[in-house]
């Protein structure tokens, strides 16, 4: 999920980067995207996604600027898709 998640830029960069530093670059997205896999109500989104853009380590050039990081949107697509399947699904 976190590669389907992330700017595609940040995908590409995330393949050069030396395995020391991936390895603890993406610890915020990990866990971002593990909340989100948790979400048992899609109106939890907008709290998770809030708190992540809120997080001090968002605000470091290579997240802001250079959205190294995590896409809000493409995490809601994920959600939405999850969420709205989920509705037409019969209940059992």
């Amino acid at each position: 999920m976190l590669k389907r998640t992330l700017y595609p830029h940040a995908r590409f960069l995330r393949c050069l980067m030396p395995a020391r530093v991936r390895r603890h670059y993406f610890d915020l997205d990990l866990e971002f995207v593990r909340a989100i896999g948790a979400l048992r109500q899609r109106r939890d989104f907008n709290n998770e996604c809030s708190e992540f853009m809120r997080d001090p380590a968002n605000r470091r050039f290579s997240r802001g600027r250079l959205r190294l990081r995590v896409s809000g949107q493409r995490t809601r697509q994920i959600v939405d898709e999850t969420f709205g399947s989920a509705k037409k699904m019969p209940a059992g």
